[in-house]
């Protein structure tokens, strides 16, 4: 609808406020959290996406990308060794989505 039209074209901003009105009727929503999460990450409000990246997706379509945009969240405030955590957690599971692009964040030197 509007609220994905204006995040495919990176009007970031805009989007959130029409995700956050959704989820005022939807407060359990996966979807909504995990797209406000990355508008507010997009928007370097780094500490709230982190809020909404933790938001339980036990068993939803987003689980793997929220956790690694979790990781991502925490690597821009410089808490390395909470994204680290993350990342080696994603790499326990060569299934997971993003086991190789957490692989190679974990070989910079950041995190040795």
């Amino acid at each position: 609808d509007e609220s994905m039209n204006l995040f495919r074209n990176e009007e970031f901003e805009s989007s959130l406020k029409g995700f956050q009105q959704l989820l005022i009727d939807q407060p359990n929503n996966d979807t909504l959290h995990y797209f406000i999460g990355v508008c507010l990450l997009e928007m370097d409000q780094t500490k709230e996406s982190i809020q909404e990246f933790s938001f339980d997706f036990d068993q939803s379509i987003f689980e793997e990308k929220a956790q690694y945009r979790l990781s991502l969240a925490y690597l821009k405030l410089g808490e390395i060794s909470k994204s680290k955590e993350i990342l080696k957690t994603i790499t326990d599971s060569t299934e997971h989505a993003y086991y190789k692009r957490a692989n190679e964040l974990l070989k910079n030197k950041l995190f040795q």
